[in-house]
């Protein structure tokens, strides 16, 4: 999953050839196919996070499935006119020893 600078969620979908945009404000959904039916992972690339990197998988597929998606288990990245956000970086938790008496 990756969300974009217009809050909209973009999840992966596995045997779904393709990627589900859910949009923030509720007008809507939208799917971008990629070609290989396990899409496994999205995120958004690049110094403008405008490259969209989508992973595929071919497990679970068989002879017959590897030889119509010959690009299964393949990285793809698209161009699809939208920008991501910068993912947060967060400071280390400051965890402090607790003994408790049982």
């Amino acid at each position: 999953m990756a969300v974009d600078s217009a809050g909209d969620l973009w999840v992966a979908v596995w045997g779904g050839g393709g990627m589900q945009r859910i949009c923030a404000n509720g007008s809507g959904a939208d799917f971008v196919e990629v070609g290989p039916s396990h899409v496994t992972s999205l995120a958004f690339s690049g110094p403008g996070l405008d490259v969209t990197v989508v992973t595929t998988s071919h497990l679970l597929l068989d002879d017959d499935e590897r030889r119509q998606s010959p690009h299964a288990g393949a990285v793809f990245t698209l161009a699809l006119g939208v920008t991501g956000l910068r993912a947060h970086s967060r400071k280390p938790l400051d965890l402090h020893h607790v003994t408790v008496d049982l």
